[in-house]
């Protein structure tokens, strides 16, 4: 999971998720300091958005975070919990020569530099258990200030260079797969030599509930055999008509889900024929104004559609 927000922007784009069609990653660099990338799309205009390279550095615990000369504090006031806060490790967010955040696709030509907020570094960039201020996972979040160009399909959206605050919030999968190959090889007097080979595999004990909100999931599970082939009308109103298909036959689901991963719409689950197109009608009247994903799955695979309702 992903998410960031521009605070005092126009709310057509002041919003932004994860992509996971695009994979997020975390890297711990041997200087300590941790960098973040991947994609967002604007959750109001999902055709468009940033890709994003953030470092963040001089990590400190809270001992010494809360001891040195500069006041400080931490941030557990948007759905994030204080409870484990002096286990967090605090850091700041690097401001470099090039720019963190990309536009693409709507967005495209729009580049931001983005640096720690506030100025005096009073609250950090907080990595730990319900560090992100967003909701109890493990994952980091702060505020950033930024300025640069923001263009819609090549306008700018503000006159001249943009420029304002906004917040991060991450979460990070803190035990993900792997997978480790041993080698064993026994040599006897005359040279003659044998192998043995262990192949380990680490997983994560974690049940992520929601597709869309997991930063790390990748499109590995995603197949043509089962493929939502059109929501109609998208944008919608009040309904829309999904159709889906299975190249083999099986039990399917669809369902519709909201942004936190909430599921807001069960509309199939029963077996289908190979080949054959299944439709589903869905009722959005009791839904607001915003972006949805449309998620199908079968025993083994998923796809995933985003949806936009505009009321």
């Amino acid at each position: 999971m992903a998410l960031f927000g521009f605070d005092g922007m126009n709310s057509q784009f002041r919003w932004y998720q994860n992509d996971t069609t695009v994979p997020a990653q975390i890297t711990y660099n041997a200087d300590g300091s941790v960098t973040l990338s991947g994609r967002l799309f604007n959750v109001v205009h999902p055709n468009g958005g940033f890709d994003f390279n953030v470092v963040f550095a001089n990590a400190k615990t809270w001992a010494e975070w809360n001891s040195d000369a500069t006041p400080s504090s931490f941030k557990a006031d948007c759905g994030g919990i204080d409870a484990n806060y002096q286990d967090w490790m605090y850091y700041i967010l690097q401001g470099g020569s090039s720019v963190e955040l990309t536009g693409w696709g709507v967005l495209a030509g729009s580049a931001l530099n983005v640096n720690h907020a506030p100025v005096s570094q009073y609250f950090g960039f907080q990595l730990g258990e319900g560090a992100n201020n967003y909701n109890t996972d493990y994952g980091i979040g702060g505020w950033f200030s930024y300025s640069g160009v923001f263009l819609y399909q090549g306008e700018p959206l503000m006159s001249g260079m943009a420029a304002g605050v906004g917040d991060f919030a991450f979460g990070i999968d803190n035990c993900p797969d792997y997978t480790i190959v041993r080698t064993w090889t026994a040599i006897d007097c005359s040279g003659n030599t044998t192998s043995c080979s262990q192949t380990i595999l680490f997983t994560s004990p974690d049940v992520v509930a929601a597709p869309v909100a997991n930063a790390d999931e990748t499109s590995d599970n995603r197949s043509n055999e089962i493929s939502i082939v059109g929501i109609q009308p998208n944008p919608a109103t009040n309904r829309s008509m999904i159709t889906f298909m299975s190249e083999e036959a099986g039990k399917l689901t669809l369902e519709v889900l909201d942004m936190t991963g909430r599921v807001v719409g069960s509309l199939f689950n029963s077996e289908v024929l190979a080949g054959v197109p299944y439709t589903a009608d869905f009722n959005a009247e009791q839904l607001s104004s915003g972006l949805y994903m449309v998620r199908l799955s079968s025993a083994s695979k998923f796809d995933i559609e985003r949806m936009q309702i505009q009321k």
